[in-house]
């Protein structure tokens, strides 16, 4: 089965940073490779109505998460569907800001 087309263009970036893949070298550097990354891929974004960051209570402490609503409903207050989007990133890489 092929890849979807944007993921193939994804993967056809990340190989042209030079950046060595993240499961090599310190997780430190699996963070600092992966936002050098993103931040040279094109990104095309969908707008959104509002983007609010907030925190839900964990059992260790405060989550933090960021809430997008769109646009016509900025109050959040229109039978919208919801998705929420866990990023594993092997729980070292990942972070809100660089998914």
């Amino acid at each position: 089965m092929p890849l979807h087309p944007q993921v193939a263009a994804m993967l056809a970036e990340a190989a042209k940073s030079g950046l060595p893949p993240s499961f090599e070298g310190t997780p430190e550097e699996a963070r600092k490779n992966s936002r050098l990354a993103r931040a040279a891929m094109p990104v095309e974004t969908e707008p959104v109505g509002d983007v609010e960051d907030r925190t839900v209570p964990g059992p260790a402490g405060d989550i933090p998460v960021r809430v997008y609503r769109p646009e016509g409903r900025p109050d959040g207050n229109g039978g919208h569907p919801l998705v929420m989007l866990y990023h594993g990133g092997g729980w070292v890489v990942g972070d809100l800001d660089n998914e």
